[in-house]
């Protein structure tokens, strides 16, 4: 790192020092988004800053009842031989409940202490030792995709954190990453109506469902949150894409 970007960073975090923890979070992704500057570098910043509201310290309760509830009913124990994907890890939570359901899960994400986190958090957890499961720094738009590809990929405060110009990207991404007949989790948040800025981004489950589908995938599930201000849980299964669907 340079000595510009050292100075523009601390900056970033000094702007950041006297607001809400929400508002510090948007300063510093306004700021990555400058002309020059590293688009990773905020996510960088926050965590390094621990402004990170998003992190709530658990998987969240939707995703567990998924499992335990209606696993079965769903098909989600026809993935458990497979390999799972968690875009935007964070700190893993979601990593090492799903390796545990499944062969081998890996967690991406930009930030560099997102992951050393993750590392370390995972390495402190006990009853392990029987799973497979990797953190990696990753772009999720460039990643190389592993041999074999996915069979679950499991998106939650994710598709808001970025820009709404690459929602259909998104789609697409996830359409070449899945395979065919695999499953796609998605929580969604924020749903309760149009707010201004982001991120978090306002997110509209039926845009996502029109989003995916146009890609090849087809909602199976669909979970309503108890409170407005609660995530909503939706399932896809992948179909064969075409490339002329892509190229929407």
């Amino acid at each position: 790192m340079n000595d510009a970007n050292i100075v523009l960073n601390q900056h970033r975090l000094d702007q950041a020092s006297s607001q809400s923890p929400l508002d510090c979070y948007r300063a510093l992704m306004a700021s990555a988004s400058l002309p020059g500057a590293d688009p990773s570098a905020g996510w960088q910043d926050a965590w390094e800053a621990g402004i990170i509201p998003w992190d709530k310290g658990q998987v969240q309760h939707a995703l567990e009842e998924l499992f335990t509830e209606n696993g079965a009913e769903w098909g989600f124990e026809s993935v458990r031989l497979g390999r799972a994907l968690v875009p935007g890890c964070g700190r893993g939570y979601d990593v090492l409940f799903l390796t545990r359901r499944v062969k081998e899960c890996w967690g991406i994400d930009v930030s560099r202490k997102a992951i050393e986190m993750a590392k370390a958090w995972a390495e402190a957890q006990a009853d392990t030792e029987d799973c497979v499961f990797s953190f990696h720094v990753e772009d999720f738009f460039k990643f190389a995709i592993p041999p074999g590809s996915f069979d679950l990929a499991y998106d939650y405060s994710f598709f808001c954190a970025i820009s709404p110009s690459q929602r259909l990207h998104w789609a697409q991404r996830y359409a070449e990453l899945i395979n065919q007949g695999g499953k796609l989790i998605t929580l969604l948040y924020p749903i309760d109506g149009d707010r201004p800025g982001g991120p978090p981004f306002s997110v509209d489950p039926e845009d996502v469902n029109i989003l995916l589908s146009r890609v090849g995938f087809k909602k199976i599930l669909c979970r309503m949150p108890s409170h407005p201000r609660h995530p909503q849980l939706l399932a896809f299964q992948g179909s064969i894409v075409l490339p002329a669907i892509l190229g929407v």
